[in-house]
């Protein structure tokens, strides 16, 4: 009976690892480790994010926040002789809140590389960069809602309407808020692309979401018609690269942003050809 037992619970143990596998902890080396040895790798954790990181099938990325790593790496080899290389991971699924608890759990360099809005909560668990840029979150409607002047007309404009948000981002936070605030009986269903949820809010009068303005501003130039309602804007926030709270990484990052490199000419132009110049302008108008 006792062998039965232990076979018994063999076999649970094994099910239980298949049902939830083990996700090793993502482990890059310290700054301190990349000065000593003047290499290092940097694992960077995205999800596909069109303008800031891309993936094609051959497994190229690109991007505006590809473009600043690669100056990044310029700039640590003439500044500290440190040659870095990257392992760029896209996160199964681009499941943003795996992505976000991969970085959370993670030591020395590693990045997670996405349009990861910094704020107070997250400011506790992560490390952030620099902003690299500004940005304001958007809410929008089928073309055919009536625009809602004020806040408290959301009740009757957006009624009987599904809201669409990626789970863990800002954007559901804001939504869960507007919910409770004025439409109680609201559902609000997972999606997890920006492009895939402005294609289902131009094509579904009954679809709304809340989305950054970047995304809005390209799908008004990719001719997807979706109206953006002002009195639902959102306060103005920024995005940076997040890092966990165990790594050495971000003062040196931060003196690459410092730099002078946001302001530049490379880095502005590398904005207008990836996200276009509504996203310039907006950087323009709105950062600090």
């Amino acid at each position: 009976m006792k062998n039965i037992n232990k076979v018994m619970v063999g076999v649970l143990v094994a099910l239980s690892l298949w049902a939830f596998p083990v996700t090793a902890q993502d482990v890059g080396p310290t700054f301190a480790q990349a000065q000593a040895s003047k290499s290092a790798e940097i694992k960077c954790l995205f999800t596909h994010t069109p303008g800031f990181i891309v993936q094609d099938e051959t497994g190229k990325v690109q991007g505006i926040l590809v473009d600043l790593l690669t100056d990044f790496q310029a700039y640590v080899k003439a500044k500290r002789g440190i040659i870095l290389t990257y392992k760029f991971e896209r996160v199964p699924n681009d499941n943003f809140q795996q992505l976000m608890d991969r970085v959370k759990a993670s030591e020395g360099a590693v990045l997670g590389v996405s349009n990861i809005t910094i704020t107070d909560e997250r400011l506790k668990v992560f490390d952030f960069t620099t902003p690299y840029i500004a940005n304001i979150s958007v809410l929008i409607s089928h073309p055919s809602v009536p625009e809602v002047k004020n806040m408290s007309g959301m009740s009757n404009a957006f009624a009987g309407k599904t809201a669409y948000a990626a789970p863990g981002t800002t954007h559901e936070e804001r939504l869960l808020g507007i919910q409770s605030q004025y439409l109680p009986g609201m559902e609000i269903l997972p999606m997890m692309y920006e492009t895939v949820i402005l294609d289902k809010v131009a094509s579904d009068p009954n679809a709304i979401a809340s989305t950054d303005f970047i995304f809005y501003a390209n799908a008004l130039k990719n001719n997807i018609r979706v109206k953006r309602h002002p009195a639902g804007d959102g306060n103005s926030e920024q995005f940076g690269l997040a890092l966990s709270k165990n790594n050495d990484w971000t003062a040196m990052m931060n003196e690459f942003l410092n730099s002078g490199y946001l302001k530049s000419t490379e880095y502005r132009k590398g904005i207008s050809d990836h996200l276009g110049y509504h996203a310039l302008s907006l950087l323009s108008s709105i950062s600090q």
